[in-house]
């Protein structure tokens, strides 16, 4: 029945063809309804997606939601475009729009029938079934008119409901299948039973309306007929008057037509007399000539004094006799276009070669009285115009080779910066590639596409036009050859003959050589002071100025609190260079190592040289002895890295004695030199290539270094050294990679004791070797007890170099493995250091091959305080590199370090090895790590060295840090940003210094020119310029600056709580600058 009843409503669709007026009746109803179907749509779909949200998952609902949406949106804009075009496309298309518009909601409404099959609350599924049975009844009002869209709209969704009611399992399903079929047919009954009485009614009115509209026709086709029957007799009677009329009048305006037609022909007579008399006072020759047959048909008195009476005539033959055809200057045929129009004005210059004249003509087509169009030219003597003209020109080659001649480049430059006059040495400007091109004064200058903004390059033009008076301005200009020099830019007005300027002639010098002499005799100046005051070999401070500077650091300590260091540094091994390869050779190698040394330091301290090997630093703002190990440790390991002198290759180690200020007995400079050079002379006899501090009780107890020794092994018999554990993490994703065993010393009267305080002391015994088989031991058996209780981690041992370096290394290693047999040698990680590793580079090499085949890990430890020569990264196999912690730690504050690491992380990602960061004590340590891509680290805001024992808890609570998970790695082009913020916050770091009363290096306190500024105003503006967070940081920097420049110019100098405020202001600032400077990543 139901098949019976769509297959009636789809013939009945289609009884009225598309096309018809009946049929597009039917689409005219459906748009109209499409706008309350719309607003229906949205609020059903609204009252679904809230009264469904805990029947039906989110993201279905939101789906079916905004597919609802998308429907709604699409039906209101075919209602808009049908109403605005519905005349643009035929009926046909309108209707196969609306039809697939109710098929796409037929779809959606089928799409929440499903939702019943979802939910299993049986109030939710009877709200979505009387969803569905409203909608198929809503169909019948609004799409019965088109029976196709009806069907395409309520079929879908009843079809759905019918499939998913038929698969419940309950007692009443059949019963409910059974009344939504009736439902359906009686739905589908009643839409064809209004299709047929809306088609009936349709068709009624469409009758009626043409029976009303014949009728009419009829009435208005009658009426008009009589209408015109009354205005053809009246047109009729007037066109009779109106004729009679019109004879009376045309007589009488023929009469005066004859009269005005003789006086007009007197008028023309007496007009063409005067209009010859005119052309006949005009200092021109004027003929006019026929443009077919060139006959001259007049001329004017000028011309036949010129040339003779030659009316009459053919003009060419006047021009000249002896031509037999026109003349090859003819410009007849220029002055009609293709269709006999004039074209104007033909202007052009003749020179007459038997009389040495020049004649200005002005030809041009004219009409002749008798209506045919002729040429009549104008010419004027121009000669004495043409001779001024060339005796200009002569004088200008005359100037022209004068500016030529002068070796400075001259321009002149019109008001609009256009170069119109430029003698031999301006146009040897590189930028000058054509001469008879047009440049403008600032391309030619400097290469700039807009003139100069007074901001890098005032513009002499301006200023001339501003003051009216000559200009000197200094630019720097390319020459010939491509450089760059030093130019005096003089700019004098050009004015016209009304005073007013009209340009500027420019000529330009070059000063380069007059500056220079004015800098070298500064910088002569400046070398006579500085060799009063500074070492003539390494050109560091000398014995005087390092006096001078220890003398004013005392005394600051002793007004601000805190301590110094004197660090007596001397040379082990520098002598057998002087004797080997001579003094010079030992010079070049001092000035070398010097630089370097110098390189490591902070801003504030100062390294001086007494003489010979042995150097001074003087190390400030120190808390206390601790702050100075890692400057001392660097300073070794500069000391220690070889110097590269054309083929040779030195290398030297240090030792560094060190004493502290203020101490309990008052001293002065000179003591604490002499206790320096008592700490060093200790270094060197406890091993070298190490530092000692000065400490009078504990070496009036030391009774050498063999006691020393015997005291480390009776503590190793007696058990007294344990290992503690540090874990190496994934900041990233939190990953615990695995641990590093480190040694401690539980001495029975000085505490625990760390490595750097025994180690150094038996680096060259073979106690060292005795001492590293004991921590490999240990290490493994910790490692097998925690592969039994099924922690999967590795564990990195420190291998020294004395035990690396034994021939019989590897059989040893693998005998301790062999004692160990339940541990898998990927989980063993052996770190060594990098200066260790290059003592033999193909041996340590051979040995990291070996291990690696067997499955050990190598990693170089203190990666970046060695040499890091590529040569020797490439030629060893190590997996892991660490970098130190001496860069990690100052990275934040110290550009250098940070570009240190940076390079580090470059070398690592080049050879592809794995990079591991040593010392990250802040999370904002870890950000920065992380956002140069180093994911891998250790230190202690992780995890300090703790016991095996206590491992277990810390790995149930580790989490890393937030900020540390969400931190991306910056692109390429970004990390500049990043050094940005370092340079900022050192400059912070020196105000404070400076604040605090310690000695630093020039203080920019100009916002411009401070290193952070520069990279503002120059590369950050072009980067990051058009984001919206940089005016802001802009804005920021010179608060800092102008807090600063309030901070540091106070006067009087502020109390301690007042500076201290204003630090904490300061830092403030800081950091909301460095938070904006982020945002721009």
């Amino acid at each position: 029945m139901l098949r019976s009843l769509i297959t009636t409503g789809v013939a009945r669709d289609r009884a009225d063809h598309p096309g018809t007026g009946l049929f597009t009746e039917q689409i005219n109803l459906v748009y109209a309804n499409a706008l309350p179907s719309t607003l229906a749509i949205l609020t059903i779909t609204i009252l679904a997606w809230i009264g469904l949200d805990e029947a039906v998952p989110n993201s279905l609902l939101n789906l079916w939601a905004g597919y609802m949406l998308f429907v709604a949106t699409t039906r209101f804009a075919l209602y808009i475009y049908y109403s605005k075009h519905y005349q643009r496309y035929q009926i046909r298309v309108w209707a196969s729009l609306i039809i697939g518009s109710a098929f796409l909601a037929g779809i959606g409404w089928a799409g929440i029938s499903l939702f019943a099959d979802i939910t299993e609350d049986p109030a939710y599924r009877i709200v979505i079934v009387m969803i569905v049975l409203g909608i198929m009844a809503a169909t019948v009002p609004v799409l019965s008119a088109v029976l196709m869209a009806f069907f395409a709209a309520s079929l879908p969704p009843a079809i759905s409901l019918l499939l998913i009611i038929s698969q419940w399992q309950s007692s009443g399903t059949f019963l409910l299948l059974s009344g939504l079929s009736v439902y359906t047919i009686l739905v589908i009954y009643a839409a064809i039973n209004t299709n047929r009485i809306l088609l009936q009614t349709l068709s009624l009115q469409r009758d009626n309306q043409a029976l009303i509209k014949n009728l009419n026709v009829e009435i208005a086709d009658r009426n008009r007929a009589q209408d015109l029957l009354e205005v053809h007799k009246r047109d009729l009677e007037m066109i009779v008057d109106e004729r009679t009329r019109q004879l009376t009048d045309m007589n009488a305006e023929l009469e005066k037509e004859i009269a005005v037609r003789l006086q007009s022909e007197n008028q023309l007579r007496e007009s063409h007399d005067r209009f010859t008399a005119v052309l006949d006072t005009l200092d021109a020759s004027v003929y006019v000539s026929d443009m077919d047959s060139h006959e001259v048909l007049f001329m004017n008195q000028n011309a036949i004094a010129r040339w003779g009476d030659r009316v009459g005539d053919i003009c060419w033959k006047m021009m000249q006799d002896d031509r037999e055809k026109p003349c090859d200057f003819c410009t007849t045929h220029h002055l009609l276009d293709d269709e006999g129009i004039p074209t104007g004005i033909h202007a052009w210059e003749r020179y007459i070669k038997e009389s040495s004249e020049w004649l200005d003509c002005r030809d041009q087509a004219i009409q002749w009285p008798d209506g045919r169009l002729v040429r009549m030219e104008i010419a004027t003597d121009i000669t004495e115009r043409v001779m001024a003209q060339q005796r200009i020109l002569a004088e200008h080659q005359f100037l022209q080779s004068i500016i030529d001649g002068v070796a400075d480049p001259i321009m002149v430059v019109d008001m609009d910066y256009n170069i119109k006059l430029m003698n031999k040495a301006a146009e040897t400007t590189p930028l000058v590639s054509d001469t008879k091109s047009l440049y403008k004064c600032y391309q030619v200058s400097h290469e700039r596409d807009i003139p100069c903004d007074n901001e890098d390059y005032a513009c002499p033009l301006d200023i001339v036009l501003r003051t009216r008076k000559p200009v000197t301005v200094i630019h720097r200009h390319k020459t010939a050859d491509g450089s760059e020099r030093l130019f005096e830019v003089v700019g004098s007005p050009l004015f016209d003959e009304r005073q007013q300027i009209s340009g500027m002639v420019q000529a330009s010098r070059d000063i380069t050589a007059h500056i220079h002499t004015q800098q070298e005799l500064q910088e002569k100046k400046t070398r006579l002071e500085h060799v009063a005051y500074h070492d003539s070999l390494t050109s560091l401070p000398n014995r005087t100025l390092l006096a001078d500077r220890l003398n004013q650091t005392m005394s600051q300590v002793t007004r601000r609190g805190g301590q110094l260091a004197v660090a007596y540094l001397d040379l082990d091994g520098f002598k057998e260079i002087n004797d080997s390869y001579g003094h010079d050779t030992g010079d070049l190698f001092l000035v070398a190592l010097a630089h370097r040394v110098k390189g490591i330091l902070r801003d504030g301290d100062t390294i001086a040289r007494l003489g010979g090997d042995e150097f001074v630093a003087v190390l400030v703002d120190l808390q206390d002895s601790k702050d100075s190990i890692p400057l001392l440790e660097r300073m070794l390991s500069a000391a220690a890295q070889p110097v590269h002198l054309g083929k040779l290759t030195l290398q030297v180690s240090a030792s560094i004695g060190v004493t502290f200020y203020p101490q309990a007995e008052d001293v002065d400079a000179d003591q604490l030199l002499r206790q320096a050079d008592q700490a060093m002379y200790n270094a060197k006899v406890t091993g070298k290539s190490r530092y000692h501090f000065f400490e009078a009780d504990k070496y009036r107890g030391l009774r050498g270094h063999h006691e020393t020794v015997t005291r480390i092994r009776e503590g190793l018999r007696d058990d007294e050294f344990l290992l503690q554990f540090q874990p190496k993490v994934n900041m990233r994703s939190g990953e615990i990679l695995g641990v590093e065993a480190l040694i401690r010393w539980q001495h029975p009267r000085r505490g625990l004791l760390q490595p750097r305080e025994f180690l150094p002391l038996i680096e060259n015994e073979e106690l060292a070797v005795t001492l590293d088989k004991w921590v490999l031991d240990r290490a493994l058996e910790q490692l097998e007890q925690w592969q039994a209780e099924g922690l999967d981690l590795s564990i990195s041992i420190n291998i020294g170099a004395r035990f690396l370096q034994k021939s019989d290394f590897v059989n040893q290693l693998r005998e301790h493995l062999q004692a160990h047999p339940r541990i898998d040698p990927r989980h063993l990680v052996l770190e060594v250091l990098e200066s260790s590793a290059l003592e033999d580079l193909a041996q340590v090499s051979d040995v990291i091959t070996t291990c690696s085949e067997m499955g050990i890990v190598f990693a170089l430890d203190d990666f970046g305080t060695g040499y890091s020569s590529l040569t020797y990264l490439k030629l060893l196999p190590a997996g892991l590199l660490k970098i130190d912690q001496s860069f990690v730690r100052d990275m934040l504050d110290d550009p250098e370090d940070l570009a240190i690491l940076e390079g580090v992380l470059g070398l690592a990602t080049a050879f592809r090895r794995v990079a591991i960061a040593e010392g990250v004590e802040t999370i904002e340590h870890g950000r920065l790590l992380l956002q140069l891509g180093c994911d891998q680290a250790q230190g202690f805001v992780i995890a300090e060295p703790m016991p095996a024992s206590a491992l277990h808890s810390w790995m149930e609570s580790w989490q890393p840090d937030p900020q540390w998970v969400q931190q991306e790695t910056v692109r390429r082009e970004d990390i500049p940003l990043l050094f940005a913020g370092v340079e900022h916050r050192a400059w912070v770091r020196q105000v404070e210094h400076y604040l605090l009363g310690n000695t630093v290096s020039e203080l920019k306190l100009d916002a411009a020119e401070c290193r952070f500024g520069k990279w503002l105003n120059e590369f950050g503006q072009m980067q990051y310029g058009r984001k919206p967070g940089f005016k802001q940081v802009r804005i920021l920097h010179n608060q800092v600056h102008d807090l600063a420049t309030r901070l540091c110019d106070a006067n009087p100098t502020p109390d301690e709580e007042t500076l201290q405020q204003g630090l904490t202001k300061l830092k403030e600032l800081r950091e909301r600058l460095l938070h904006e400077l982020d945002m721009l990543i």
